[in-house]
C-alpha cells in the first residue's frame, strides 16, 4: 500500500480510525510505525478527533469513561498508573486534555500524565517546596474550615501550550494563618523537558480555594462554582472573552442542590449536560426552561461524589525531548552531545 499511495493519502485515511487499531496498524509495517507515530500524524489525528463528540470521563473512587449518549450514560472502569500504587490509594482527576488525563493520588503526592488509549505514562518528577514549618503539604489534607495552626491549599491546572508544543502542570502552593496568607510558591512543570521551573509572574488564584484549574483554548481558569448561570469562553476576532451564555430561572426545577456545574453540549446544541451535586446528571434545555434526569451506569458506587471531564481519544505521545534524542543516538548509531537537545 505505501508503494501505492502517496504518505499523505495514507495519513489522511489512517487518521480517521480511533486509536486502538492505529496502535495495531504500527505492526504492519515500519513505514507504518515510522508514520503513526511521527508528530505530524499525531496533531493530524488529534485535530480529526476534536471534530467528533467528546466522551466523558469521571472520576468516582476510580476512573471511568463513556461514549457521549443523550439518553444514558454506561460508563466503563479504566486502568490507570495511580490505581497500582501502594496502599491503593483513591485517585484524583486534575484535568484533561487532547486525550492525556492528569491523575494524582488523594493529597497529590504522585502525579501522573496518562494516555489511557494508548496506556502510555509519565510519572511526573517531584518539587520539593520550602514552606512555613517545613512539612510537606502534598502529604497533607486541606481542611478549609480549620485555621487554628497553619493551614495549606495545593491548587494544580493541567493543559496544553500552543506556543511552545507542550503540556504543563501548574502548581500553586498557598499557607494560610489565622485565614492570612503567609507563604505562596508557584511552579510550572513542563513535559517537554520533564522538569519544573518557577513562576515569578503573578497567578491568580482565589484565597482559601481548594479548587484545581480548568483548562479552555490554552487557558488556565480558577473560579467558584455558580449555582444558576453559565458562561462560556467565546472567540471575538483575535480576542477571547467570557460571555454569559443563559441562567436556570427556576432552579427548584432541577432540585435542591449546592452547586451545578456544565459538562457538555448535545448535538444539537440546544440542551446541555449539567453535572449536579457531584453526584447525578441532567440535561437543561435553555429554550424552554426543562430538567431531564440522566441515568449513570457502571459506577462503582452511587453514594460517593465525583468529578467529569470530557474527554478526547487520541495517540499524543508523552515522550520528552531527551526520549527523542536517545531515539535519534540510536536509530544513527551517532552521539548527540546534550547542549544539542532542545530545552
Amino acid at each position: 500500500m505505501a508503494a501505492l499511495l502517496p504518505t499523505d493519502i495514507i495519513a489522511d485515511i489512517l487518521s480517521s480510525l480511533p486509536p486502538k487499531p492505529l496502535c495495531l496498524f504500527k505492526t504492519v509495517s515500519k513505514f507504518w510505525n515510522s508514520l503513526v507515530n511521527s508528530q505530524f500524524f499525531i496533531k493530524l489525528h488529534l485535530t480529526q478527533t476534536l471534530k467528533s463528540n467528546p466522551n466523558l470521563v469521571i472520576c468516582h473512587d476510580s476512573l471511568s469513561i463513556t461514549e457521549f449518549s443523550a439518553e444514558k450514560l454506561r460508563f466503563s472502569a479504566v486502568d490507570h498508573p495511580v490505581k497500582h500504587l501502594p496502599d491503593f490509594p483513591t485517585v484524583q482527576l486534575i484535568g484533561s486534555c487532547n486525550g492525556i488525563l492528569c491523575i494524582s493520588d488523594r493529597f497529590k503526592k504522585t502525579v501522573f500524565f496518562y494516555n489511557p488509549c494508548t496506556k502510555t505514562r509519565r510519572l511526573i518528577p517531584s518539587a520539593p517546596s520550602r514552606i512555613p514549618g517545613g512539612e510537606n503539604p502534598l502529604e497533607t489534607h486541606f481542611n478549609p474550615s480549620v485555621y487554628k495552626q497553619i493551614d495549606h491549599i495545593v491548587a494544580f491546572g493541567f493543559g496544553y501550550d500552543s506556543d511552545s508544543d507542550d503540556y504543563k502542570l501548574l502548581r500553586i502552593i498557598e499557607c494560610y494563618e489565622e485565614r492570612v496568607q503567609i507563604f505562596r510558591e508557584v511552579r510550572v512543570y513542563s513535559l517537554r523537558s520533564n522538569s519544573w521551573k518557577n513562576v515569578n509572574e503573578k497567578v491568580y488564584h482565589h484565597p482559601h480555594q481548594q479548587m484545581d484549574g480548568v483548562h479552555i483554548n490554552g487557558v488556565l481558569y480558577f473560579a467558584r462554582l455558580v449555582c444558576a448561570d453559565l458562561w462560556v469562553m467565546k472567540e471575538n476576532g483575535k480576542k477571547e472573552s467570557w460571555v454569559w451564555l443563559f441562567w436556570i430561572s427556576d432552579p427548584s426545577r432541577i432540585g435542591s442542590l449546592t452547586h451545578i456545574r456544565p459538562v457538555v453540549y448535545s448535538k444539537d446544541g440546544g440542551r446541555i449536560l449539567l453535572e449536579l451535586d457531584s453526584t447525578k446528571f441532567g440535561w437543561f434545555d435553555w429554550c424552554s426552561n426543562k430538567f431531564e434526569s440522566v441515568k449513570a451506569s457502571g459506577l462503582s458506587s452511587n453514594d460517593s461524589p465525583f468529578d467529569t471531564y470530557t474527554f478526547v481519544p487520541s495517540i499524543v505521545s508523552l515522550r520528552t525531548d531527551e526520549d527523542r534524542a536517545k531515539d535519534k543516538r540510536k536509530a544513527t548509531g551517532k552521539v548527540v552531545p546534550k547542549k544539542n537537545i532542545t530545552k
